[in-house]
């Protein structure tokens, strides 16, 4: 109960600082008062206020600068993203999850790349592609990993979207840090058609056809993430 108690507390101290910055229209690099200024405006405790701003700086919404104190930072989901890999090493199970929220975003963008594929943008996955096959024939499990990345990225380079990369890039990184990544022959295979199907609707430039390929590429991923979690039991 004591536990809740303190949890509860910061909760709304949180919140008492975000109202505390918008009220005063604080604005990213403008310093916060001093932790004993907040605890005396807002009514609470120093160790609350404390492990209030902790919480804002986990977020992105605070930062500390050493002798200098407190600042509004201007926020970015990035910031959140990157702590996604610490959640899932505490609960392995949200990385179907993740896995969910990447595929419906990946198969509704990639609709786009095929009424909208560029001859510089073709070349450049034809290129992936090509190395990706040689991965395969060569049993280069890094290589592949290093490909599959830049293949996704170039997928969506021109779409102006930061946040969705960043949610890729973190997905596959925790992957290949977990060794989840494609690392059989099989896989390797595997991964390589899917992508060659990918190519191949959207050069035909079919969308429909193209968010199917990209929802069958990542039941393959699916299938090994099962298995790391079956390995996990």
């Amino acid at each position: 109960m004591k536990n809740l108690k303190v949890e509860v507390a910061y909760r709304a101290a949180m919140a008492q600082l975000r109202n505390f910055i918008e009220k005063n229209e604080l604005r990213p690099g403008d310093r916060l008062p001093t932790e004993t200024e907040l605890a005396q405006t807002m009514g609470i405790s120093r160790g609350t206020v404390r492990e209030a701003l902790k919480a804002l700086e986990a977020l992105g919404i605070v930062e500390t600068k050493r002798g200098e104190g407190m600042f509004v930072q201007a926020f970015s989901f990035q910031t959140i993203l990157r702590n996604i890999p610490c959640s899932i090493v505490f609960n392995p199970r949200e990385l179907l999850e993740l896995l969910e929220v990447r595929k419906a975003l990946e198969c509704q963008f990639v609709r786009s790349i095929a009424t909208e594929l560029t001859e510089h943008k073709q070349a450049k996955l034809r290129e992936y592609l090509a190395a990706m096959k040689e991965c395969v024939s060569t049993g280069d499990v890094i290589g592949n990993r290093e490909v599959d990345y830049v293949f996704h990225n170039e997928l969506y380079s021109d779409l102006g979207n930061g946040l969705l990369l960043e949610l890729i890039n973190t997905f596959v990184e925790f992957m290949n840090e977990a060794g989840i990544g494609a690392t059989t022959d099989t896989d390797l295979r595997e991964n390589y058609e899917a992508h060659l199907r990918l190519i191949q609707a959207i050069e035909d430039g079919d969308p429909d056809r193209t968010s199917q390929c990209m929802a069958d590429h990542f039941a393959h991923a699916e299938k090994r993430v099962k298995r790391y979690l079956e390995n996990l039991e």
